[in-house]
C-alpha cells in the first residue's frame, strides 16, 4: 500500500466516525415523565362500625371508628335507616370511588337493637324478635321463647339469623331486608311479603 492511499484510507474512516457522531448529537434525550397520582377505585362492598360524628350533613357521614380514626363519606342512594344522631352506632357498607368513600347502606345500630313485636295473624298470636347487642337474637311467641338464633348481623341492610346447626350440622339462615327503620316502627321483607313491626322496649 502507498503513502497515499493509506492516508487517503485513513481520512475516510475519520469521516465516516465523525459523521456517525455528529448523528447522534442531534438526538434528543428522551424525557421522563412524572409519575401520575394513583387514585384508588374500587366496587367491592365493605362493612364498617362506627359512631357518627357532630360533623354529619344532609349528604355526608362523619364516621369516628372504632380505631378513632374520622372518615368522611359521601350518603349514597338514600339508605339510611334509624336516624342520624350524632353518638349513636351505626354500621355502614360502603365502596371507594377515586379516593372517594361512599356509603350504599347505613344502618343505626342503636335503633335496631330491642324487641320488635308483629301479629301473626295466620295463627291469632303476637310474636317478638328480640335483637340483643351481643350478637344473639331470640324469638317469643306471646312472651314464651319458641327459638334462640345461634346469631344475627347486618350486612348492606340485610339483617341475617343464624339458627343452632341440627344434628346433621347444618345451620337455617333467615335473612330479611329492612325497608324503613326508625325509632318505632320497622318494616322488612323476606322477598314474598313486607312485615311491619313495632318496638316493644
Amino acid at each position: 500500500m502507498t503513502l497515499h492511499n493509506g492516508i487517503t484510507k485513513l481520512l475516510a474512516i475519520t469521516a465516516a466516525i465523525l459523521i456517525t457522531a455528529c448523528n447522534g448529537c442531534g438526538e434528543k434525550k428522551q424525557e421522563t415523565q412524572p409519575e401520575q397520582p394513583t387514585t384508588l377505585t374500587t366496587t367491592a362492598r365493605n362493612n364498617i362500625v362506627g359512631v357518627i360524628g357532630d360533623g354529619t350533613t344532609m349528604n355526608v357521614l362523619e364516621l369516628i371508628t372504632t380505631d378513632g380514626d374520622t372518615l368522611n363519606m359521601e350518603i349514597g342512594n338514600d339508605r339510611f335507616f334509624g336516624g342520624k344522631m350524632a353518638g349513636d352506632t351505626v354500621q355502614v357498607t360502603y365502596i371507594s370511588v377515586e379516593n372517594q368513600l361512599i356509603s350504599s347502606t347505613v344502618v343505626n345500630l342503636m335503633t335496631l337493637r330491642h324487641v320488635w313485636a308483629m301479629h301473626d295473624d295466620s295463627q291469632g298470636v303476637t310474636k317478638y324478635l328480640e335483637l340483643d347487642p351481643n350478637g344473639r337474637a331470640h324469638l317469643f311467641v306471646d312472651k314464651k321463647e319458641t327459638h334462640a338464633y345461634e346469631s344475627w348481623k347486618i350486612d348492606d341492610g340485610f339483617i341475617t339469623l343464624t339458627s343452632p346447626a341440627d344434628t346433621a350440622g347444618i345451620a337455617k339462615v333467615d335473612t330479611m331486608e329492612i325497608e324503613m327503620l326508625d325509632s318505632d316502627t320497622m318494616t322488612v321483607t323476606n322477598g314474598e311479603r313486607s312485615i311491619t313491626l313495632w318496638r316493644y322496649n
